[in-house]
């Protein structure tokens, strides 16, 4: 498939598995850009197209800073807010174990005994990649719409072994 994209940089992922180009790539048949990662090893061919104008705005600036803090191979919808999620003590050991595609919490807002809630300022879809191991050992608490994607997911999977 041809994308139509302007590069703003190229960076590795904070692993340093892959390289990224990250840039405005078009879609809704160009009449829309949003800022995205393309892993360079996937590309296969490149053409210059030089009457497309793409700028980047503050916004997306700022959306491209997150990304390489947090993780530049997850897409920003750039509408993201905080992320609330609660552990289990078993995942909150868990959460501290990992290292891959793990977010860092901006805060933590209550840790004791068997509480432990951070927050999150990280793309919706890293987070929903990270935690959909944990099953009930985390919940995300807030945004709400988050929150209910994260548990159609789970109903969904519970459903298909309900058959």
């Amino acid at each position: 498939a041809n994308i139509i994209s302007k590069p703003f940089c190229i960076d590795t992922n904070s692993e340093a598995i892959h390289n990224y180009i990250i840039g405005k790539e078009a879609f809704n048949d160009g009449k829309q850009f949003i800022i995205a990662p393309r892993r360079l090893g996937l590309i296969k061919k490149v053409t210059i197209d030089r009457k497309t104008k793409i700028e980047f705005t503050t916004n997306d600036r700022i959306i491209i800073e997150k990304m390489k803090k947090n993780g530049i191979q997850f897409f920003y919808q750039g509408k993201e807010q905080n992320i609330t999620v609660g552990f289990t003590k078993k995942g909150f050991d868990l959460y501290k174990k990992m290292f891959l595609q793990k977010p860092d919490p901006i805060q933590p807002i209550l840790i004791d005994d068997d509480k432990y809630i951070l927050e999150f300022d990280c793309s919706y879809f890293q987070l929903q990649n990270f935690l959909y191991k944990f099953g009930k050992e985390a919940k995300v608490i807030k945004p709400i719409e988050l929150a209910n994607k994260m548990k159609n997911f789970y109903h969904q999977a519970y459903s298909n072994y309900n058959k």
